[in-house]
C-alpha cells in the first residue's frame, strides 16, 4: 500500500509554495535606480588604502557641483564616519567622467563603505537636485588582500528629493525618535467608520436571521457571518485608533532600540510574503466553501473582502518602498489605500443587504 498524503498536507505545501514565491518577488524589488549616472568602483575596498572611483553623468542641470561622499559603515549599516574625496568636488556642464579617490581610513567595527552622491548649485546638500546612494561596497584588512580588484558597474539607488531638507543625511543611522501620534477624524475617516460599523450590523443580522420555511442557518454559514461581524467590528476599533500607524511607530521604536534598522528588511519581505500566503489559503478555502455549496456566494464574497481589507491593513504597517509609494499616493486628497478600504466596506454592506433581503422570511 502506498503512501498517502492527507489533503492538509498538501494544503500546507501550496502555502509554503506561495511563501516562497511572494518572498522571491519581493527579494527582486528595491529602491528605483537613479538614471542620470553611472558609478564603477572596485569589487571591495582595503581598510588602510585607498579607493578610486568613477562617476559617469548623463544630462544635469547646469550649472551644478558633484558631490560624492563615503560612509564608512559598520556590519549592521550603522554610520561610522563620513569622507570626503581627496580631490575637490568638480563643476559640472552636462555630462562627462569624473574620477574620485578616497582614503579609507582603518576603523573599529569597519565591514561596508557607501557612497552618497548628489548634484547642488552650491555643493551643499540641503539645495541638491539630484541625490543617490550607491550598494554597499565590502571593505577588507590589509592583509586579507589578494590581487588588484578589478573596477565593475555599482548599483546606485535614487534618493527621494524634497524641496528643502532640514536634516542632514547619515546613511546607515538609525531613525530619529519618532514623535507622539497623533491622530485625526476627517469627514472621510468618519463616513469610514460608519461603512464599517453598518457592515458589522448587517452581518451579525445575518447570522442571527432564519432562512425561509424558518430553517436555521448552518453551523458554517453562522460562524462565518459571526466572524464577518466581529472583523467589521474591530476594523472600526482599528481605524477610529489608526491602529496602522501605531504599528509603524512601534516598528520603528523596536529597530531602532535593537539597532537592526537596515537588517529588518529581511524580516519586512518575510512578513509581506505571509500575509500574501495565509490570504491566499483563506481565498482558496473560501473557493473550495463555494464550489461545493456549503455556504451562500454571498458570505464567500464577504469573507474575500475582509481577507483583502485585513492584508491591506497589515501590510500598510510594515515600511517597505513599493507599500510607502502606494500609502502615499493620494487622489483628489484622499490617499488610495483609505478610497480601497473604502469600496471594500461599501462592498461589504451591499452583499450583507443582498444577503438579508433574499432570504427574508
Amino acid at each position: 500500500m502506498g503512501f498517502k498524503i492527507p489533503r492538509a498536507g498538501w494544503f500546507i505545501a501550496l502555502l509554503v509554495l506561495i511563501f516562497a514565491v511572494v518572498w522571491g518577488f519581493l527579494s527582486l524589488l528595491h529602491d528605483p535606480y537613479a538614471d542620470w549616472l553611472t558609478v564603477e568602483a572596485p569589487s571591495y575596498a582595503v581598510a588602510g588604502g585607498t579607493l578610486d572611483v568613477r562617476i559617469t553623468l548623463g544630462s544635469v542641470p547646469e550649472p551644478s557641483i558633484l558631490v560624492a561622499d563615503l560612509y564608512l559603515l559598520a556590519k549592521n549599516h550603522t554610520a561610522i564616519e563620513g569622507i570626503r574625496s581627496v580631490n575637490p568636488s568638480p563643476s559640472v556642464h552636462g555630462g562627462g567622467v569624473y574620477p574620485f579617490k578616497y582614503d579609507v581610513k582603518e576603523a573599529e567595527k569597519l565591514a561596508l563603505v557607501e557612497l552618497v552622491i548628489y548634484l547642488s548649485p552650491n555643493g551643499r546638500w540641503r539645495t541638491r537636485t539630484h541625490g543617490a546612494s550607491t550598494q554597499t561596497i565590502f571593505v577588507r584588512r590589509p592583509g586579507e588582500r589578494s590581487g588588484s580588484p578589478m573596477f565593475n558597474k555599482v548599483h546606485v539607488f535614487a534618493m527621494e528629493i524634497t524641496p528643502n531638507p532640514e536634516t542632514p543625511f547619515q546613511p546607515g543611522a538609525r531613525p530619529a525618535e519618532p514623535e507622539v501620534f497623533r491622530s485625526s477624524i476627517t469627514p472621510f475617516r468618519l463616513a469610514l467608520l460608519a461603512l464599517l460599523a453598518s457592515g458589522g450590523l448587517v452581518c451579525a443580522a445575518n447570522a442571527v436571521r432564519r432562512r425561509p420555511g424558518r430553517i436555521p442557518r448552518t453551523e458554517g454559514e453562522w460562524r462565518l457571518w459571526s466572524g464577518a461581524a466581529a472583523v467589521l467590528f474591530l476594523a472600526v476599533f482599528w481605524e477610529a485608533f489608526h491602529v496602522t500607524g501605531r504599528l509603524s511607530q512601534l516598528g520603528r521604536k523596536l529597530v531602532a532600540a535593537l539597532d537592526v534598522y537596515y537588517a529588518r528588511q529581511t524580516y519586512q519581505r518575510a512578513l509581506l510574503a505571509l500575509i500574501a500566503a495565509v490570504s491566499a489559503g483563506l481565498l482558496i478555502l473560501a473557493a473550495r466553501a463555494i464550489t461545493r455549496k456549503r455556504v451562500s456566494p454571498y458570505i464567500t464574497a464577504v469573507a474575500g473582502l475582509l481577507v483583502f481589507y485585513i492584508s491591506g491593513s497589515f501590510a500598510g504597517a510594515l515600511s517597505f518602498h513599493y507599500v510607502d509609494v502606494l500609502r502615499g499616493a493620494s487622489l483628489a486628497g484622499i490617499s488610495v489605500v483609505d478610497a480601497a478600504k473604502a469600496i471594500c466596506a461599501t462592498a461589504v454592506l451591499a452583499l450583507g443587504l443582498l444577503a438579508l433581503r433574499k432570504e427574508k422570511v
